[in-house]
């Protein structure tokens, strides 16, 4: 696995990330058994990235992603907010 310094953190992160768009089960339904050990062979394989938000099955991808706590590696997880159409009320501000 590639390595690149995140801006001026020190951080390194994998060239490769693990998207968790999907095992939030936006996109039809999902196994959080299979879920679980795609994240965990991502993290054996070197990704230590994780791209979530919580509008990713209203924050189910954040709760599977939270599993991989305690795993050999140390990862970092991206995570921008959202709001979800048909949850949304109001205006934008």
């Amino acid at each position: 696995m590639q390595y690149r310094e995140l801006g001026r953190t020190g951080w390194k992160v994998s060239t490769v990330s693990f998207g968790a768009w999907a095992i939030g089960g936006s996109w039809g339904s999902v196994d959080d058994k299979e879920s679980l050990a795609a994240l965990h062979r991502s993290i054996d394989l070197g990704v230590n990235f994780i791209d979530t938000a919580d509008v990713y099955g209203d924050g189910r991808s954040e709760r599977l992603g939270a599993a991989s706590q305690g795993t050999q590696r140390e990862h970092l997880c991206g995570n921008q907010g959202g709001t979800s159409p048909r949850l949304a009320c109001g205006e934008w501000i």
